[in-house]
């Protein structure tokens, strides 16, 4: 989830407290000055103020700042628009009018003041409050184009209106005078335009590649998804074999996973196979949140997720640990997260929180939990997820990094619209076109909810040889491979096949 901090909401706010006392100073003002040729009464120059592009830009940078002050995110796309629409709209109205109109007016006084916060301090505030807090990653090309329906929108409003106020013995009204057509006509109106146009557009595009530079550079999504299995991985590689082959195309970084199924097995046997798998190499270690067996034996040997998680998280060095999946509604979402804390601090900062809606009936109704229905546990997954994000926000000590959260599940409206705005990975399952049809499921769902899709990192479970499936994988954007293994055994064997094939990868 894209968010604002505690410091940018408060500028978000006094920006937009700013607007209102500036807003609330030039309403004053306009009733009680002079009439207008066509303008003569106090309520009729009040309604004339929304004539103004200025206005109309502050009122949008007053609107779109409150509204992020007082959300966590996600943003709609209405409001990604409208808040372009102010950042760029006041932007322009900074620019115009202390470049071009500021000499035509000799203000005192209120009109002073209100001409002062509405042309300097707002366009200072809110371009200051986007570059440095922004929300982050909510500039695409689709709100580019959509941002541009506002200032033409405005445009032919003036024009018409200008030409319907063109009777009688008044000259039409236009409210600047690079739009007036009776004093300039509609050539030179049209050429001012297009200039107004080019710049809109040139800062449009300008704030989309600076909003995408600062999303690399500082959104915390960076930093936690290279914790979560975008950055290159712990294990080094060395000697003759590290670099790549002349000619070889590089992969992004991929990372090698393990499931070991905490069924028909002592746990003495289940803490060997951690171990085995660390020394090959893997990256991340996980179990699953189930109180039996999901295959074999039903009533078999079965231990419980988070203990065991705590257990691993001392008795391992590097390895990423976690539970793929927890399941949302076995524990109080606030309870969960300081599990999820404490782990993570136990661990040193090596926990991702592997969460789902759960499916295993038996689970549920043995425990009892309430079953429910898809709907309904995918609805206390989406209720979780953002408490989960809070609690470990006021928690003390907090999390030592920004925890990955990894969400499991295919349903297309429902999980993968929650993965899209809280996870850091998503989980997968079925072949590579399935796999890639989903992730660009995940894609439109980013898009509508202001996320990178790069910021979610792509897992599935694989359990036939790489040879067989990891070039349509990779193709598929998987850059997370996990092998189930269940018990008594736990055979290693695939796993250090999946272990070698990363090993022999071309680095990016």
């Amino acid at each position: 989830m894209i968010r604002t901090s505690a410091v940018g909401r408060m500028w978000f706010a006094a920006t937009a407290v700013v607007v209102v006392v500036a807003i609330v100073i030039q309403a004053v003002v306009a009733a009680q000055g002079n009439p207008y040729s066509l303008f003569d009464t106090p309520g009729e120059r009040l309604a004339n103020m929304l004539a103004f592009f200025t206005i109309l830009s502050n009122l949008l940078v007053g609107i779109t700042f409150a509204a992020i002050a007082l959300r966590q995110g996600p943003y709609p796309r209405l409001l990604r628009v409208l808040h372009l629409d102010a950042v760029l709209g006041i932007a322009v109205t900074g620019i115009v009018y202390n470049l071009v109109l500021a000499p035509l007016f000799d203000l005192s006084g209120a009109a002073w003041l209100a001409n002062l916060l509405l042309h300097v301090v707002v366009p200072i505030m809110a371009v200051l409050g986007w570059l440095v807090f922004g929300p982050r990653g909510l500039v695409d090309t689709t709100t580019v184009l959509l941002s541009t329906i506002y200032p033409i929108l405005w445009l032919a409003f003036t024009l018409v209106r200008g030409a319907v106020t063109d009777w009688g013995p008044n000259a039409p009204w236009y409210p600047y005078p690079f739009v007036d057509v009776g004093e300039l006509g509609y050539g030179r109106v049209a050429i001012n335009c297009a200039v107004i146009a080019v710049l809109f557009l040139g800062l449009a595009f300008g704030a989309k590649a600076l909003d995408a530079f600062l999303t690399r550079r500082f959104h915390p999504d960076a930093a936690t998804t290279a914790a979560a299995g975008s950055a290159t991985r712990t294990t080094p590689r060395s000697g003759p074999d590290a670099a790549p082959a002349a000619g070889a195309a590089a992969h992004p970084p991929v990372r090698i996973g393990v499931q070991l199924q905490p069924q028909h097995a002592d746990y003495a046997r289940i803490r060997a196979a951690v171990a085995e798998a660390e020394e090959a190499g893997v990256d991340v270690v996980f179990n699953w949140d189930h109180f039996f067996p999901l295959r074999g034996d039903a009533d078999g040997k079965h231990f419980e997720c988070w203990t065991m998680l705590g257990a691993w998280a001392e008795a391992t060095e590097r390895v990423e640990i976690g539970a793929l999946v927890s399941c949302a509604g076995y524990r109080n979402p606030e309870l969960l997260a300081d599990m999820a804390r404490t782990v993570d601090h136990i661990s040193g900062g090596r926990l991702i929180l592997g969460i789902g809606a759960g499916w295993f009936r038996r689970d549920y109704d043995e425990y009892g939990y309430d079953f429910g229905t898809p709907g309904s546990r995918l609805a206390t997954l989406a209720d979780a997820l953002p408490r989960i994000q809070a609690r470990w926000e006021r928690l003390n000590p907090p999390p030592t990094r920004t925890i990955p959260i990894l969400v499991g599940g295919g349903g297309e409206r429902k999980t993968l619209r929650c993965t899209a705005e809280h996870a850091d990975i998503w989980h997968g399952f079925g072949d590579a076109e399935t796999i890639a049809h989903k992730s660009r499921v995940l894609d439109e769902h980013c898009a509508d909810v202001g996320r990178d899709p790069a910021a979610i990192a792509r897992s599935a479970g694989v359990q036939s040889a790489p040879e067989e499936v990891a070039d349509a994988m990779l193709a598929a954007g998987v850059t997370l491979f996990t092998i189930g293994v269940g018990g008594p055994r736990y055979d290693l064997g695939l796993l250090r096949d999946w272990i070698a094939w990363r090993d022999a990868l071309p680095r990016a």
